[in-house]
């Protein structure tokens, strides 16, 4: 499970910017339920 985990980090880091993807889960982490709504 760990390896695909990785595997995934890696092709969301390689879709969007580093930086933006770290702001999205640092915002998702914060406000689960507003990303649901």
């Amino acid at each position: 499970l760990r390896d695909e985990k990785a595997l995934a980090a890696k092709l969301i880091e390689q879709a969007h910017p580093p930086v933006k993807s770290r702001i999205g889960a640092k915002v998702g982490a914060v406000r689960p339920t507003a990303a649901l709504n």
